[in-house]
């Protein structure tokens, strides 16, 4: 009776820890209050092409925003493969590098942490081979 009984609580807690680790993983960054974010877009010239000050509330996300305020937003997988009319090409000869205040993301858009006053540059980056 005592085996059964350990059994019985031992799945209970695995199933708890699995539904626990599930809502983690599909759980993305939502913000924590409400502001105004800043977009740019910058071209591999380093010109900026497009530029948005984009106002959130409690809850949005990222990827949310972009959705709403630009027409052509393709993101995958917290991938970014176009938005203001370009396009990442099917070569990956240059792609959408991500920096948040100046600083290269280590996450992608669904994971960034975002408050009023962010600046966010997409900036396209030719893709270096090392050869």
């Amino acid at each position: 009776m005592k085996k059964k009984i350990i059994a019985a609580v031992s799945t209970v807690v695995a199933i708890a820890i699995l539904i626990v680790c599930l809502v983690l993983y599909n759980t993305h960054y939502k913000s924590k209050g409400s502001g105004t974010i800043e977009v740019y877009v910058i071209n591999l010239e380093s010109t900026v092409v497009s530029q948005k000050e984009i106002e959130f509330e409690k809850g949005d996300s990222l990827i949310a925003l972009f959705e709403e305020n630009y027409d052509d937003v393709v993101i995958t997988d917290g991938f970014l493969y176009s938005i203001a009319g370009y396009d990442t090409p099917s070569d990956w000869s240059w792609f959408f590098c991500i920096y948040v205040d100046g600083e290269m993301s280590q996450v992608g858009l669904a994971d960034i942490k975002f408050k009023d006053g962010t600046k966010i540059e997409l900036k396209m980056t030719r893709y270096e081979t090392g050869s």
